[in-house]
């Protein structure tokens, strides 16, 4: 039989280690440790949070039910019929604690990187819009940035729009270079030769007709 100490009970009987490890283990540990699972995925799925909220809240609801879980079943390791469970719970314990570890350095290492990376993609925009600016006088604060960078052939770049104007922004270790693309010239010139094109085959509908009218 289990050593079933009841005094103190409850929850404080887990802290104490005077609850049975199996409820320790089942009912403080695995059970709880699904339904939080599966409350969080619902609330990832309902788009309600942004994805760096939900994981900062994950972080915090996980972390507090895990130091509880950890501590309950370490002290009511030796409740229990067979020594064994015991070791096995430990083992357990362990290596979800270093599991978790790691997971959680990971997580503190992309979040400062992606941090780091979007503070220099900041800086970055905000010197082009400075070299655009000076190239072609244009006011910065009307410049039209995407946050996003491009790909031309092999190099990217950070595009800018200004009215029907377009340029492209390449940054490179020592310099910025900055394109300004022909867009509207583009677009017109390819308006220009449908214009044609439609033209001559209306003048070859009538070129035919006549021929066959004589």
């Amino acid at each position: 039989m289990e050593n079933l100490n009841k005094k103190p009970g409850g929850f404080l009987g887990f802290l104490k280690g005077t609850q049975p490890l199996s409820y320790a283990f089942w009912g403080i540990g695995v059970i709880p440790a699904l339904v939080i699972f599966l409350i969080m995925l619902m609330v990832l799925q309902s788009h309600k949070l942004d994805f760096r909220t939900y994981i900062t809240v994950s972080f915090f609801v996980v972390g507090i039910h895990r130091v509880f879980a950890w501590i309950s079943i370490i002290r009511c390791r030796k409740n229990t019929d067979n020594a064994i469970w015991g070791t096995l719970a430990i083992v357990i314990v362990v290596i979800d604690i270093l599991y978790k570890l790691l997971f959680g350095s990971m997580y503190t290492y992309k979040m400062f990187e992606s941090e780091n990376n979007k503070q220099k993609a900041i800086e970055t925009i905000d010197s082009c819009k400075q070299k655009v600016s000076q190239l072609y006088d244009i006011p910065v604060e009307e410049l039209e940035a995407n946050t996003f960078l491009s790909y031309s052939g092999s190099e990217k770049y950070y595009g800018f729009k200004y009215g029907d104007k377009r340029f492209k922004c390449f940054v490179y270790p020592d310099s910025i270079v900055v394109n300004k693309n022909n867009y509207q010239k583009n677009k017109d010139k390819r308006l220009e030769e449908l214009i044609q094109d439609r033209i001559k085959e209306k003048q070859d509908s009538l070129a035919t007709l006549n021929k066959v009218e004589h």
